[in-house]
Protein backbone atom coordinates (compact mmCIF):
# COMPACT_ATOMS: atom_id res chain seq x y z
CA UNK A 1 0.00 0.00 0.00
CA UNK A 2 1.28 3.16 -0.59
CA UNK A 3 2.38 5.82 2.18
CA UNK A 4 0.05 8.31 0.63
CA UNK A 5 -3.00 6.07 1.00
CA UNK A 6 -4.22 6.72 4.41
CA UNK A 7 -6.42 5.17 6.34
CA UNK A 8 -8.55 7.35 9.00
CA UNK A 9 -10.44 7.54 11.70
CA UNK A 10 -12.48 10.37 13.45
CA UNK A 11 -14.96 11.32 15.87
CA UNK A 12 -16.85 14.39 17.04
CA UNK A 13 -18.93 15.70 19.58
CA UNK A 14 -19.86 19.42 21.43
CA UNK A 15 -17.14 20.83 23.67
CA UNK A 16 -16.06 19.30 26.46
CA UNK A 17 -16.33 15.79 25.29
CA UNK A 18 -13.00 14.33 24.72
CA UNK A 19 -10.20 16.25 26.33
CA UNK A 20 -10.72 14.47 29.82
CA UNK A 21 -9.54 11.60 28.34
CA UNK A 22 -5.58 12.42 27.92
CA UNK A 23 -3.04 12.66 30.20
CA UNK A 24 0.37 14.79 29.55
CA UNK A 25 2.43 11.56 28.59
CA UNK A 26 -0.44 11.22 25.50
CA UNK A 27 -0.07 14.54 24.01
CA UNK A 28 2.83 15.95 21.97
CA UNK A 29 2.68 19.26 20.40
CA UNK A 30 -0.02 21.41 19.76
CA UNK A 31 -0.47 24.47 17.00
CA UNK A 32 -3.45 26.46 15.72
CA UNK A 33 -4.69 26.57 12.12
CA UNK A 34 -7.61 28.49 9.74
CA UNK A 35 -9.18 26.70 7.77
CA UNK A 36 -12.04 26.84 5.13
CA UNK A 37 -13.50 23.73 3.83
CA UNK A 38 -15.35 23.67 0.77
CA UNK A 39 -17.86 21.24 0.50
CA UNK A 40 -20.06 20.19 -2.09
CA UNK A 41 -23.33 18.05 -1.67
CA UNK A 42 -23.01 15.87 -4.22
CA UNK A 43 -19.46 14.40 -2.84
CA UNK A 44 -18.10 12.69 0.49
CA UNK A 45 -14.51 14.07 -0.85
CA UNK A 46 -12.38 16.83 1.58
CA UNK A 47 -11.54 19.94 -0.35
CA UNK A 48 -9.95 22.55 1.71
CA UNK A 49 -8.26 25.68 1.82
CA UNK A 50 -5.04 25.72 4.43
CA UNK A 51 -1.94 27.72 4.58
CA UNK A 52 -2.46 29.60 1.20
CA UNK A 53 -3.05 26.31 -0.52
CA UNK A 54 -5.74 24.39 -2.23
CA UNK A 55 -5.89 20.67 -0.59
CA UNK A 56 -7.63 17.81 -1.91
CA UNK A 57 -8.82 14.62 -0.81
CA UNK A 58 -10.51 11.41 -2.21
CA UNK A 59 -12.55 9.17 -0.38
CA UNK A 60 -11.34 5.76 -2.12
CA UNK A 61 -13.48 3.32 0.37
CA UNK A 62 -15.01 2.04 3.36
CA UNK A 63 -13.47 -0.63 5.61
CA UNK A 64 -15.80 -3.18 7.24
CA UNK A 65 -14.68 -1.82 10.23
CA UNK A 66 -15.85 1.73 9.46
CA UNK A 67 -12.21 3.00 8.75
CA UNK A 68 -11.87 5.20 6.34
CA UNK A 69 -8.97 5.25 3.37
CA UNK A 70 -8.31 8.87 1.47
CA UNK A 71 -5.60 9.70 -1.36
CA UNK A 72 -4.14 12.86 -1.27
CA UNK A 73 -5.39 14.43 -4.84
CA UNK A 74 -3.52 17.55 -4.64
CA UNK A 75 -2.21 20.57 -2.95
CA UNK A 76 -1.12 23.87 -4.61
CA UNK A 77 -0.40 27.17 -3.30
CA UNK A 78 -2.47 29.85 -4.69
CA UNK A 79 -2.92 30.82 -7.38
CA UNK A 80 -3.70 27.53 -8.60
CA UNK A 81 -3.69 26.21 -11.72
CA UNK A 82 -5.99 24.57 -14.45
CA UNK A 83 -5.15 21.14 -13.65
CA UNK A 84 -5.33 21.63 -10.17
CA UNK A 85 -9.26 23.48 -10.24
CA UNK A 86 -10.12 20.42 -12.48
CA UNK A 87 -9.39 18.33 -9.78
CA UNK A 88 -11.26 20.37 -7.29
CA UNK A 89 -14.38 20.06 -9.78
CA UNK A 90 -13.90 16.02 -9.92
CA UNK A 91 -13.91 15.85 -6.10
CA UNK A 92 -16.39 18.50 -5.73
CA UNK A 93 -19.07 15.72 -7.94
CA UNK A 94 -19.51 18.72 -10.59
CA UNK A 95 -18.78 19.33 -14.20
CA UNK A 96 -16.76 21.95 -14.87
CA UNK A 97 -17.06 24.45 -16.87
CA UNK A 98 -16.26 24.49 -20.43
CA UNK A 99 -14.19 27.60 -20.34
CA UNK A 100 -12.29 27.48 -16.83
CA UNK A 101 -9.20 29.79 -15.68
CA UNK A 102 -5.78 29.42 -16.18
CA UNK A 103 -4.87 30.51 -12.66
CA UNK A 104 -7.24 31.20 -9.67
CA UNK A 105 -6.69 33.02 -6.51
CA UNK A 106 -8.14 32.60 -3.21
CA UNK A 107 -10.43 35.17 -3.29
CA UNK A 108 -11.61 34.01 -7.00
CA UNK A 109 -12.27 30.72 -5.99
CA UNK A 110 -14.33 31.99 -3.10
CA UNK A 111 -16.36 34.65 -4.65
CA UNK A 112 -16.81 33.69 -8.38
CA UNK A 113 -17.15 29.46 -8.07
CA UNK A 114 -17.77 28.23 -4.69
CA UNK A 115 -20.46 31.31 -3.79
CA UNK A 116 -21.78 30.79 -6.77
CA UNK A 117 -22.35 27.07 -6.94
CA UNK A 118 -25.60 25.90 -5.26
CA UNK A 119 -24.49 22.70 -4.75
CA UNK A 120 -21.05 24.35 -2.59
CA UNK A 121 -21.08 25.67 0.54
CA UNK A 122 -17.57 27.74 2.29
CA UNK A 123 -17.29 26.76 5.85
CA UNK A 124 -14.26 28.18 7.87
CA UNK A 125 -13.14 26.82 11.38
CA UNK A 126 -10.60 27.31 13.48
CA UNK A 127 -8.55 24.05 14.79
CA UNK A 128 -6.35 24.23 18.21
CA UNK A 129 -4.40 20.39 17.42
CA UNK A 130 -2.70 18.26 20.11
CA UNK A 131 -0.62 15.81 18.54
CA UNK A 132 -1.42 12.27 20.27
CA UNK A 133 0.34 8.74 20.36
CA UNK A 134 -1.82 5.91 21.11
CA UNK A 135 -1.04 2.04 20.99
CA UNK A 136 1.92 3.41 18.42
CA UNK A 137 -0.68 5.34 16.02
CA UNK A 138 -0.51 8.55 15.34
CA UNK A 139 -3.57 10.75 16.14
CA UNK A 140 -4.80 14.03 17.23
CA UNK A 141 -7.35 16.00 19.80
CA UNK A 142 -8.86 18.92 18.45
CA UNK A 143 -10.59 22.10 19.48
CA UNK A 144 -12.66 23.48 16.68
CA UNK A 145 -14.69 26.48 16.74
CA UNK A 146 -17.11 26.28 13.62
CA UNK A 147 -19.76 28.70 12.55
CA UNK A 148 -19.90 30.60 16.58
CA UNK A 149 -19.88 27.08 17.78
CA UNK A 150 -17.55 24.51 19.73
CA UNK A 151 -16.67 20.78 18.77
CA UNK A 152 -14.02 18.64 20.11
CA UNK A 153 -12.96 15.67 17.35
CA UNK A 154 -10.26 12.57 17.91
CA UNK A 155 -8.99 11.32 14.99
CA UNK A 156 -6.25 8.48 14.29
CA UNK A 157 -4.55 7.92 10.51
CA UNK A 158 -1.91 5.30 9.81
CA UNK A 159 -1.33 3.11 6.96
CA UNK A 160 -1.87 0.32 9.31
CA UNK A 161 -5.75 -0.10 10.10
CA UNK A 162 -5.29 -2.32 12.95
CA UNK A 163 -2.89 0.14 15.20
CA UNK A 164 -6.19 2.92 14.36
CA UNK A 165 -8.11 0.08 15.83
CA UNK A 166 -6.24 -0.27 18.14
CA UNK A 167 -5.72 2.79 19.51
CA UNK A 168 -9.81 3.41 19.43
CA UNK A 169 -10.29 0.31 21.50
CA UNK A 170 -8.02 2.22 23.90
CA UNK A 171 -10.42 5.41 24.29
CA UNK A 172 -13.18 3.13 24.72
CA UNK A 173 -14.75 4.32 21.18
CA UNK A 174 -15.01 1.92 19.28
CA UNK A 175 -18.73 1.87 18.74
CA UNK A 176 -18.48 5.74 17.94
CA UNK A 177 -19.47 6.29 13.98
CA UNK A 178 -16.46 7.27 12.29
CA UNK A 179 -17.32 10.60 10.78
CA UNK A 180 -15.25 12.74 8.37
CA UNK A 181 -14.50 16.46 8.29
CA UNK A 182 -16.90 17.20 5.36
CA UNK A 183 -19.71 14.98 6.60
CA UNK A 184 -18.96 16.61 10.48
CA UNK A 185 -19.31 19.97 8.53
CA UNK A 186 -22.03 19.23 6.33
CA UNK A 187 -24.02 18.59 9.88
CA UNK A 188 -23.09 21.75 12.18
CA UNK A 189 -24.25 23.74 8.74
CA UNK A 190 -27.43 22.01 7.59
CA UNK A 191 -25.96 22.12 4.18
CA UNK A 192 -26.40 19.29 1.98
CA UNK A 193 -27.33 15.35 2.18
CA UNK A 194 -25.68 13.91 5.85
CA UNK A 195 -24.37 10.93 7.06
CA UNK A 196 -23.87 10.02 10.26
CA UNK A 197 -25.60 10.68 13.85
CA UNK A 198 -23.22 13.29 15.32
CA UNK A 199 -25.80 13.29 18.07
CA UNK A 200 -24.73 9.78 19.38
CA UNK A 201 -21.31 10.82 20.16
CA UNK A 202 -23.01 14.29 21.99
CA UNK A 203 -23.67 11.83 24.73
Amino acid sequence: MSDSYRWEWRVFAREPAYSAMFTHQETTTTDRADETYLLSALSPHNVKIRDGCLEIKTLLQTSPAGLQRWRPAASMRFPVDEQTLNTAWRAWGIAAPIVTRVNCTREELLDEIVAQEPALCAVPMTKIRTRLQLQGCAGEFVSLSVLGERWESIGFESTDPIAILKAVRSLGLENAVNTSYPTALKHIAGFGAVAGPLDEDSG
